[in-house]
């Protein structure tokens, strides 16, 4: 690889409120070039200062955006630890030429989790459990007479499932819990400043980096950081179809579109919204299901034709109609029972699919599905309260930027 020159980015800017009369925040970001080749590394190492005070845990946010392509971007974030983050982001073989517009903020603390629960109503313990590919972590803590409590400071590398349970609830009863997390929402950074790169071929300098200016990329806000941002992007070329045609495009995926024996429209579907429960929509359509655990004698692996990978079923919880199996798919996890207790109003869409929707290779047992979908931007307010979230962590030290 060639040698790469280096290059600083320094942004001096005051502390917020009367704290900027006191003391100075110093917010210093080295790259190691700013003039790039498809495979090249991009070497980041941040630094935070407020004056000579030891600083709490943060975040470094880093979005970058090809310049005249905003569809085209990448949102990354490392824990800032005494103020500081060292982080080196592997650009594709295939990386397309062209000017991108780096942005770095300063966000206050790690990740912090508001929670609140309405089921169950007198729990005496609970406990938050995130579960990744690397196992299963149990955070334990006290349930409060005001049903709310704060996880704070939580270090995630990488994508978790986070929910939550009853230490001695041995039916497995879901926890149906609130979360508000301060994760890639719109803030008010600490520090930020921007930079511009160039990605040229080996053969060809074309393009050269230029100077930005904060208030010019940002535009008085910081709209580029916020989790909704992409949402927004795509949100924009629905616009004009119908609103179930909206979600479709938006968050159905392409295995999901299409093959549904019944297809629920929850955001204008007046039989879907006046079900009190999806249980009680469901016996509209399937009257006399029941609901079972599956696979608990013997472990069971299933071909998902969506991902094309063997997931082990056990101890799975089923739908089961006149002796076929369905399994429950919610925004992509399967095995989630929450989402029968739930109001239908909660969701975008509800579809089922007959067996053979899945088919067991080996001992080529079939499955139906049935897949619901929340509501999400820009549609109106989903229920609050689920079983279960999505959570997105820290980017890994050395990141291989995946193409758009």
């Amino acid at each position: 690889m060639k040698q790469l020159k280096i290059c600083m980015l320094l942004v001096l800017l005051a502390s917020a409120g009367n704290r900027a009369l006191a003391q100075q925040s110093a917010f210093r970001v080295i790259i190691n070039s700013d003039y790039l080749e498809a495979g090249d590394t991009l070497e980041i190492n941040a630094e935070y200062a407020v004056g000579d005070r030891q600083l709490p845990p943060a975040t470094l946010a880093v979005t970058l955006m090809k310049e005249g392509e905003p569809e085209k971007f990448w949102q990354m974030r490392w824990p800032l630890v005494k103020g500081k983050a060292t982080a080196a982001v592997v650009l594709p073989d295939s990386m397309p030429v062209g000017l991108y517009n780096m942005a770095f903020a300063v966000q206050p603390r790690f990740l912090k989790f508001y929670c609140d629960y309405i089921y169950p109503q007198k729990p005496t313990h609970l406990q938050a459990v995130f579960s990744h590919l690397g196992g299963i972590q149990r955070l334990p803590f006290k349930a409060t007479p005001n049903r709310r409590f704060v996880m704070e400071d939580i270090l995630i590398t990488g994508d978790v499932t986070l929910s939550f349970q009853q230490p001695n609830d041995g039916d497995g009863t879901p926890v149906m819990m609130r979360v508000d997390a301060w994760l890639d929402s719109s803030f008010t950074p600490a520090a930020y400043g921007v930079k511009q790169l160039a990605v040229n071929t080996r053969n060809d300098s074309s393009y050269k980096p230029q100077r930005l200016y904060k208030e010019t990329f940002f535009k008085s806000d910081f709209s580029c950081f916020q989790g909704n941002y992409g949402a927004k992007l795509k949100a924009e070329k629905v616009a004009g179809l119908p609103l179930a045609k909206q979600f479709d495009s938006l968050y159905i995926p392409a295995a999901l579109k299409e093959g549904a024996s019944h297809v629920y429209d929850c955001l204008e579907d007046s039989v879907a919204t006046a079900a009190s429960t999806v249980y009680d929509l469901l016996q509209q359509r399937l009257k006399g299901f029941d609901i079972n655990y599956w696979g608990s004698v013997e472990n069971v692996r299933i071909y998902n034709q969506s991902s094309s990978d063997l997931q082990l079923l056990q101890n799975e919880l089923m739908l089961v109609w006149k002796d076929q199996l369905y399994r429950l798919y919610f925004d992509g996890v399967y095995g989630d029972a929450s989402i029968m207790i739930l109001p239908p109003n909660a969701f975008g869409s509800i579809r089922i699919f007959d067996p053979p929707f899945y088919t067991e290779p080996s001992t080529k047992k079939q499955f139906g599905t049935i897949a619901v979908f929340s509501k999400r931007y820009p549609f109106p307010q989903p229920f609050p309260y689920r079983s279960h979230f999505q959570i997105r962590g820290y980017t890994p030290v050395v990141f291989d930027l995946p193409l758009q």
